[in-house]
């Protein structure tokens, strides 16, 4: 017979008690035809065979169309089927009966289950789910588009501060190769002066004056090559223990009291105490009270006042020293103070018909952080500003790098810039012969270095390394001064051709140069540089290094012919001189036996002219090559009586000499003793 469904459970509880309840579940009549029923909720769907007739040797077939993909068996005890968890949609429930020899006949009783779709897989909701989808998408869009607005306005910003970087480094690099620029005319005016000074001693005064204001012209510069170096952190700092009153009021009458006349300024000074000791480093308090005092200058009214007031406070541990500048100019905007430390702020320079570069205060801040202070001001209109400097002048404030020697003489104000004293160097001694190869390319500064040289020392010129390298092709030279920058062939150029040519690199070389650099001069004194020496430069201090170099080179070459130990590292000064000496020894000792062997047989030898050997042997040994030739013979004589202990028969035949008894002769002549007392005195038997 054709099975009937019989009872279906939702979530095991009868369908009919459950629909009266919830009002989701619909019941179609008649309700084993088709149901609807709620998402996620179980269903089980009972059946039976209406015959009673061995009703429990039957069996069911059911299949849920969708789900279920072939026909599920199941016996009589069994006639239920249970669906889990349905996804909504509409499915078709059939069932069938078979008997107990198993025919059936085809017919299946049918339900409909229609499944309602969760809250979540409705129209409603897919349209939720879209329009939160396109909110995303549009909130994703408008933060893409902000960030990419937000980039293009840092990259500008960047940009604008790169261009803004390029421009200060630019200017900077343009203010540091000027400074080099001017160095040489300065050295010439500096040079000058010297000269003036000791042709004209009436006019000290005169000169004194314009040595001042060399010397302030010096400190510009050089404030340009501080502010460098504070740029690329290369400021160092050292401090010394001294009289910083003192060493500050030095500053003003020297550097800054001459200028007052111009705007009829008055000057107060004031410490307290009047002597207050301390560590500090010159050069950079230098700096700082320069700046200090030309703004005060530059911006203050005609008639008006400008007071340095210096005071001594313990703060902790440690001592403090509080340097206030005030004058009484027409004072600063408040909007415009901070930014009177920024590079290349120029303020109101125009205004007071003044020049300025922008980096006098930038250049303070940094010197004052680097001695570990602070630098404050303030300002009122009309009625002027005041600049107010605090250092800490303890040796426990400073580092064991950054202390110089304690209880140091402390250098003057003078010789911090580069100055000179007021009597210039005193010279005319003896100049034994020295001459001198003067290699730069400005010709006023040749010019005046000739004219001083000339009175000590034979002076050759040239303007730049090739022609000097024809002067010393064709002269003695005993020293080469050189400039560093020149065209053709600078400076370092001409140093390392020179020390790598056997024929000029016994000759020392002085490199004079407006670079400062430690960079360069390791370069200088890499290439072969035996003096470093930066302009502008003391015209004494040039004199004494010439003299002092070429001493130095002919006392230990005149030493050689009294050596009976010949030790190259002590007549040599680099590999070029020590192989072309060795070579030579080497010559004489394998030709020894030869009495005809001559200075004519040693040039060929040596592969070099006569001239250029002899003024190679002359620079190295003092001798010439014939009695250079006889010295290294002696020489290999002494070692052969101590060392290998010969008799002097033996000897004199090894060293080609026929007649033993003319050989003790020449001995002594030449060493200064015997063969036989030599023996006596160095031999260890």
């Amino acid at each position: 017979p054709t099975p009937q469904i019989t009872d279906i459970y939702i979530a095991n509880e009868p369908i009919q008690e459950l629909a009266k309840r919830d009002s989701k579940i619909k019941l179609l009549p008649p309700f084993t035809r088709k149901i609807e029923v709620p998402y996620s909720r179980s269903v089980r769907i009972e059946f039976a065979s209406l015959s009673f007739e061995n009703s429990m040797s039957k069996s069911y077939a059911y299949k849920l169309n969708g789900v279920d993909n072939d026909w599920v068996y199941v016996k009589a005890k069994n006639r239920y089927a249970v669906y889990n968890n349905l996804k909504h949609g509409t499915y078709t429930f059939q069932v069938k009966t078979y008997n107990e020899d198993g025919y059936t006949n085809n017919k299946c009783a049918s339900l409909v289950i229609v499944m309602e779709p969760a809250p979540w897989e409705t129209i409603w909701a897919y349209m939720a789910y879209a329009a939160i989808v396109g909110g995303l998408i549009y909130l994703v869009f408008r933060i893409v588009i902000n960030r990419m607005n937000f980039n293009k306005i840092l990259e500008i910003e960047h940009l604008n501060r790169i261009n803004s970087e390029e421009v200060n480094q630019a200017k900077l690099q343009f203010f540091t190769n000027i400074s080099h620029e001017l160095f040489t005319p300065i050295t010439v005016l500096s040079c000058s002066l010297d000269d003036l000074a000791t042709q004209s001693p009436k006019d000290l005064s005169l000169i004194h004056i314009m040595r001042m204001n060399l010397d302030r012209l010096m400190r510009l510069l050089q404030q340009i090559l501080e502010f460098r170096k504070a740029e690329t952190g290369n400021l160092k700092l050292k401090v010394s223990q001294g009289n910083i009153a003192g060493f500050v009021n030095e500053i003003c009458e020297m550097s800054f009291v001459p200028l007052l006349k111009n705007k009829q300024l008055r000057f107060h000074f004031h410490a307290e105490p009047e002597v207050i000791i301390g560590y500090f480093d010159p050069d950079k308090l230098d700096k700082i009270m320069y700046n200090l005092l030309s703004n005060a200058y530059k911006y203050n009214i005609i008639g008006g006042e400008i007071s340095v007031d210096l005071s001594k406070r313990k703060i902790g541990e440690s001592d403090y020293i509080f340097i206030r500048v005030k004058d009484t100019g027409q004072g600063i905007e408040p909007q415009k103070i901070g930014q009177l430390f920024k590079r290349f702020y120029e303020g109101d320079y125009r205004k007071f018909k003044t020049k300025g570069t922008g980096i006098g205060l930038s250049l303070t801040k940094d010197l004052v952080k680097l001695h570990n202070g602070t630098i404050e001001v303030e300002s009122v209109l009309e009625k002027g500003t005041e600049f107010t400097v605090k250092l800490p002048i303890s040796d426990s404030s400073y580092c064991e790098g950054q202390i110089e020697q304690k209880n140091e003489p402390m250098v003057s104000i003078s010789k911090i810039t580069n100055g000179h004293e007021n009597n210039c160097y005193k010279a005319k001694e003896e100049t034994n012969g020295i001459i001198v190869l003067m290699v730069e390319d400005h010709k006023d500064l040749l010019v005046v270095m000739q004219n001083i040289l000339s009175r000590d020392f034979e002076v050759f010129t040239a303007v730049d390394g090739k022609e000097a390298l024809k002067i010393l092709e064709e002269n003695d030279i005993d020293i080469v001064v050189t400039d560093y920058v020149m065209p053709e062939m600078d400076g370092i150029e001409l140093t390392q051709f020179m020390k790598k040519e056997v024929k000029f690199s016994h000759i020392p070389i002085i490199l004079l140069t407006a670079k400062q650099n430690t960079s360069d001069k390791v370069i200088g004194f890499e290439a072969g540089a035996d003096v470093y020496i930066t302009k502008p430069f003391e015209m004494e201090s040039l004199l004494a290094n010439i003299k002092s170099l070429v001493r130095n080179r002919r006392d230990i070459s005149a030493s050689f012919s009294g050596k009976d130990n010949i030790r190259l590292s002590q007549f040599t000064y680099n590999s070029v001189d020590k192989e072309f000496l060795e070579k030579a020894i080497n010559i004489v000792e394998e030709r020894i036996k030869s009495d005809d062997f001559n200075a004519a047989d040693f040039y060929q030898a040596m592969n070099m002219s006569q001239p250029t050997l002899y003024r190679k042997i002359k620079s190295i040994t003092n001798l010439s090559p014939n009695e250079f030739i006889r010295n290294v013979r002696f020489k290999l004589a002494c070692k052969l009586l101590v060392e290998r202990k010969l008799t002097i028969t033996e000897v004199a035949y090894e060293l080609g000499f026929s007649d033993s008894r003319y050989f003790s002769t020449v001995f002594k002549k030449e060493i200064g003793m015997s063969p036989s007392e030599y023996i006596r005195i160095y031999r260890k038997d």
